[in-house]
């Protein structure tokens, strides 16, 4: 019986053979792959389809070869080049791919074994050849029955990839009872991406789905774009766009975002999101998955403010960052779901956002199942908040919180104050952690020849602990000469009272869960020290106690605060958004933390005596070598 697994295998077997047999790279094989797919599908509905010629592989590409022609003649799905270029696979190579599916038939194989058998197949090594990220099916599910679709809905991904969303769509149509012909509509700017698509969805029957390869960040009515792609000819928009591609304000038309400090150039993840909000019909719902840097660039605040215009927030979900990690990125992400006003009106309303805090997805950072996920339910319980309904309370309770009425007009100004809502991030004054630090900045990690045996000691990411510095220098601590120069500035001057924090890392889990104090700075590292680029200055202003600020910062609510604010795939950390977090009043003043910075004064005082003690074991060690004559 055919599987999941057992067809996935197959497109594994027959994308190998095509690359060893012809020398093919990843993406070539995949065309090949998709062609001869199209070809396979159509001869099995011919009255004499085509079986393997024993023994000649060579004869039974030619034969296919032709046969693809003909099909092509007749098609109004198949890509245009596939009509110039042909199968472009040795006829040999052909053959044996004919032979690895012949006693498969395509088209008796179910609605969800052909889409999982791709998703399954593109998992793999082929994904990371291709750069692939697709979207974990588990959320994918989620946000798709969350926005609750039906056959009546008009459905569009501007950036549908292999088409993950529209395929579970028109599954939960199906599952739902709904009979219909579900109408989806498929966007993506790759044909090779349309072309998965296709196969992930083209052969479903009952649906109306229409595709283009192209910009779909073009201007409207544009001869590039289908004449059913328009402004407000949707009801729902689900999507998981391309992230961090910077546009260029001369190429597209979205000149209301182009201010605000994003100079001439914006992150294309905003620019989707308006597009998605203009494709929908009045009251028509987006479900969009985000980089978490949407939400907590300061660069962009005013265009996501501006996104107020069309639309309001319904819900915002957090992911952990291991959501993408088994697809081959770190990006920390977050879901937005949001509707476009049914009038101008609307605005002024007041609504209640929900906050959803997804920590376990299922599985963990390499794909291995992880008991305990949060998504389980999720989306029902969405849509019935949506839908205002009464609820019980999901489990567990710290997951999903529904927040305090505002104006719908200013959801997407406080998307910021809403993901840092019970996570260190309210102020009852408005006071930001900029009232009470000093100077926030990153140092510079200089050139692996500018490191020396002695010099200027620098304090690397391993050199912080948690529980105070370790001052023992390891490989590449010290600077010297000319390199020095630059670690001279008074910024970069570490001195008593300073907090040190992990700014860069592989992870957003990673950034800011090692906070230390520099109580002194030892002799032994020659008495001055400053930090490379992959760690955090935060200098406490005048009048605020440095061991107080310590305990806040590691405050478990703080460090999320934090990290919320992370942005890039791989996990940076900027001085400006620490500085535009929004103060805690009530936890900075709280007892726990006047106890906890006690604490942190002892046991910097600890870990001062454990250096010393480290120093003078080095010292010790180092004695003895040279009076044994060892040295």
């Amino acid at each position: 019986m055919t599987t999941a697994r057992s067809l996935a295998s197959q497109y594994q077997t027959a994308h190998n053979e095509m690359r060893n047999a012809d020398g093919l790279q990843p993406q070539e094989a995949l065309d090949e792959l998709l062609k001869y797919l199209f070809f396979k599908e159509h001869d099995e509905k011919s009255e004499s389809p085509i079986s393997p010629i024993k023994g000649s592989p060579k004869a039974t590409g030619e034969a296919i070869k032709k046969r693809f022609q003909e099909y092509l003649r007749h098609s109004k799905v198949a890509p245009q080049k596939w009509g110039s270029e042909g199968i472009a696979l040795s006829d040999v190579a052909l053959g044996k791919v004919h032979e690895v599916f012949a006693q498969t038939a395509l088209l008796d194989l179910g609605l969800d074994l052909r889409s999982s058998a791709l998703r399954v197949f593109l998992n793999g090594s082929v994904r990371k050849g291709l750069g692939i990220f697709l979207t974990p099916d588990e959320i994918v599910r989620e946000i798709v029955v969350a926005l609750n679709p039906t056959s009546r809905d008009s459905i569009i991904d501007p950036a549908c990839g292999s088409g993950t969303f529209l395929f579970e769509t028109v599954r939960y149509i199906r599952e739902s009872g709904d009979l219909g012909k579900a109408s989806i509509s498929a966007i993506d700017k790759n044909p090779r991406m349309l072309q998965l698509a296709e196969f992930n969805c083209g052969h479903l029957d009952g649906i109306d789905f229409q595709r283009t390869a192209a910009d779909s960040l073009g201007s409207f009515g544009s001869d590039a774009l289908p004449a059913w792609y328009q402004d407000e000819s949707f009801d729902l928009v689900l999507t998981n766009p391309p992230f961090g591609v910077s546009l260029d304000a001369s190429t597209c038309d979205f000149s209301q975002y182009l201010t605000g400090g994003t100079g001439s150039r914006i992150a294309s993840e905003i620019v989707f999101f308006e597009r998605a909000l203009q494709l929908l019909r009045p009251g028509g719902m987006v479900g969009i998955v985000l980089p978490r840097s949407v939400i907590t660039n300061q660069r962009i605040a005013e265009a996501r403010a501006k996104l107020g215009k069309l639309g309001f927030v319904r819900a915002l979900i957090t992911l952990p960052a291991e959501t993408f990690s088994a697809t081959g990125t770190q990006t920390t992400t977050v879901v937005v779901i949001a509707q476009r006003y049914t009038d101008a009106q609307e605005a002024d309303t007041l609504t209640r956002p929900i906050l959803a805090r997804i920590e376990n997805v299922g599985f963990d950072s390499t794909g291995r199942f992880r008991p305990g996920s949060e998504l389980a339910g999720l989306g029902d319980y969405l849509r019935g908040l949506i839908d205002g309904e009464d609820l019980p309370e999901f489990e567990p309770a710290s997951t999903i919180q529904v927040l305090d009425p505002r104006p719908a007009g200013k959801t997407f100004h406080d998307l910021e104050a809403i993901l840092g809502t019970g996570r260190g991030g309210s102020s009852k004054n408005g006071r930001k952690l900029r009232d009470l630090i000093e100077l926030a900045t990153t140092g510079a990690t200089p050139p692996r020849s500018a490191y020396a045996d002695e010099g200027l000691f620098l304090v690397k990411v391993g050199n912080l602990s948690g529980s105070g510095i370790n001052w023992v220098a390891r490989d590449r601590n010290f600077v010297a000469g000319n390199a020095s120069k630059r670690y001279t500035k008074a910024e970069r001057q570490l001195r008593a009272g300073d907090l040190l924090l992990t700014s860069s890392a592989h992870a957003s889990k990673y950034i800011a869960k090692k906070v230390d104090i520099v109580t002194q700075i030892p002799a032994e590292v020659g008495g001055g020290a400053s930090f490379v680029g992959e760690v955090m200055l935060l200098r406490p202003a005048k009048g605020v106690d440095p061991f107080q600020l310590l305990a806040y910062i590691r405050h478990p609510a703080v460090t999320q605060a934090i990290q919320d604010r992370v942005r890039g795939q791989t996990a940076h950390l900027y001085p400006d958004d620490v500085l535009e977090i929004e103060l805690h009043e009530d936890l900075w003043a709280s007892d726990a933390i006047r106890e906890a910075a006690n604490l942190n004064r002892r046991q910097a005082e600890l870990n001062d005596e454990l250096n010393a003690l480290a120093f003078a074991q080095t010292k010790l060690d180092e004695d003895s070598l040279e009076q044994f004559g060892l040295i």
